[in-house]
């Protein structure tokens, strides 16, 4: 090659690859302060587009994670009060009992009746007011839909039925108060006050086993409920894990990518320096 000082072609690839290793340095750079791989789209398309996908599907996860979390919360919450309930009526079943003895009179029937009543309204309260986040749990048989996985179709649903306990209370009502014109006391006749009470008890057994029921499906419920919430704990780590995969930066390949350009950058520099004064030998031949 000859010699030229119009165009320094040593100096231009030198400068170009100067350039090329500075750029380089400088998104090597980028990723080690951000901890990414793909910092902008320009840096990954394809994976860019599946990280995103993966994040949105791992998000989705960790929203069902809490969305299960209330579920649980929400039929636990009705569990207790069914729980409530079930001591009264137990507590009911035992007072029921203790009036179909003759060892008591009228005056101690009339006491264990008022108990009854005033037991049975306590059912009758915790069942018009229990309730989570303003909604009634035992009033009504509304359906209830619990978004327990990441997709948005009916597979990621679980839907329930909060508990039904109108039936098992209303007997009680009646067999506690005297509703139908009967009473534990039985006006004074012994025949009439054992007939009431074996009523009030086949009614208490009636409501108590109702209420097992739905205590049951309550519970049977929450376990599917607590098992869809470990599902999505295991797929939200593992999305995370195969973004992580895709996105994120090799910190050590970095780190070493880092230092390998910074030589070439300083190898790149002293080229170029000693290009640039290459013509300026031509002017000794000048002379």
């Amino acid at each position: 090659m000859g010699f030229s000082i119009v165009t320094n072609v040593a100096a231009n690839a030198g400068h170009r690859q100067l350039s090329l290793t500075h750029r380089a340095k400088d998104e090597s750079a980028e990723r080690l302060a951000s901890g990414l791989r793909i910092n902008e789209a320009a840096d990954d398309t394809a994976g860019l587009t599946t990280a995103e996908g993966l994040r949105a599907q791992a998000n989705g996860s960790a929203v069902a994670q809490r969305n299960a979390a209330d579920a649980v919360a929400m039929l636990q919450t009705a569990d207790g009060a069914l729980g409530g309930i079930h001591d009264l009526l137990h507590r009911m079943r035992e007072l029921a009992l203790q009036a179909a003895s003759d060892t008591n009179g009228p005056d101690a029937r009339a006491a264990l009746e008022a108990e009854l009543g005033a037991l049975a309204l306590e059912i009758a309260r915790a069942h018009n007011e229990s309730s989570f986040n303003g909604d009634l749990l035992l009033h009504s048989e509304p359906t209830v839909t619990f978004q327990v996985g990441a997709e948005g179709n009916a597979a990621s649903t679980i839907a329930v039925q909060l508990p039904r306990v109108t039936w098992a209370v209303t007997p009680v009502l009646v067999a506690g108060t005297g509703a139908l014109g009967v009473s534990l006391t039985g006006a004074g006749d012994p025949a009439a006050a054992h007939d009431t009470s074996r009523a009030a008890v086949e009614a208490i057994d009636r409501a108590i086993a109702r209420v097992s029921e739905e205590r049951s499906r309550m519970g049977a419920t929450i376990n599917r409920i607590d098992h869809a919430a470990r599902v999505a704990s295991g797929t939200h780590e593992n999305l995370r894990a195969a973004e992580s995969a895709i996105r994120d930066a090799d910190i050590a390949k970095e780190v070493r990518d880092d230092a390998r350009l910074g030589l070439l950058a300083q190898a790149g520099t002293a080229m170029l320096a000693q290009a640039n004064q290459a013509p300026s030998s031509v002017l000794q031949l000048l002379g």
